[in-house]
């Protein structure tokens, strides 16, 4: 009888820790959910416009004259605005971005996202895209669609992402495949993608 009592009791207890477990699994989902949403919501900000303002300060600080249609000030003031930055933050935020852009160490880009938590910045890898159609053929060669390459790197857009390590997963399964023995199978395993390609 006791003995009913204590398996009984250990069922119960099971059963309850199985419980626990499943509203803290479904509790930390909803947390993870959350934060990806909230990271996902924050601007992404285009560091450009803030050196061209900051750029076109110093022309005038030295005498000089801009002359153009569009002003990047407007834009980066209204930026600053929906995200509710003061004058004083923006300023801040525009030394330390420009900093960045013209000297993109990996302590300058900590500085912006340490000072700037509410917003994520433009990583010029490449430089632009114009850098990436120099490795065009590069890619190609290797069976990587640069396309692909081009629309995850453009604005480190997800599903384009998403897609590229897809493709490069598929490239190397392809690549695992290949003869390691055999007539003409070095040719075949250096025509195939590099790991350092990915």
């Amino acid at each position: 009888m006791a003995q009913k009592k204590i398996k009984r009791a250990s069922t119960r207890t099971a059963r309850e820790r199985k419980r626990i477990l499943k509203r803290a699994e479904t509790r930390f989902a909803e947390r993870a959910w959350q934060e990806r949403l909230a990271w996902l919501r924050r601007p992404r900000l285009h560091t450009a416009m803030f050196e061209k303002v900051v750029r076109d300060e110093e022309i005038i600080g030295q005498g000089g004259a801009i002359i153009t249609n569009d002003d990047p000030a407007q834009k980066v003031e209204a930026v600053a605005k929906e995200i509710g930055w003061s004058d004083w933050r923006l300023d801040i935020f525009s030394q330390v971005v420009v900093a960045y852009r013209r000297s993109p160490t990996i302590e300058n880009y900590v500085r912006v996202r340490r000072l700037f938590p509410e917003v994520e910045i433009q990583v010029a890898r490449f430089s632009g895209l114009d850098s990436l159609f120099v490795l065009e053929s590069d890619f190609k060669k290797q069976g990587v669609d640069p396309d692909l390459v081009a629309a995850a790197l453009e604005d480190a857009d997800e599903p384009a992402t998403d897609a590229l390590c897809l493709h490069l997963l598929e490239c190397l399964i392809a690549r695992s495949k290949l003869p390691k023995t055999g007539p003409g199978h070095i040719a075949k395993r250096r025509s195939a993608i590099m790991s350092k390609t990915c």
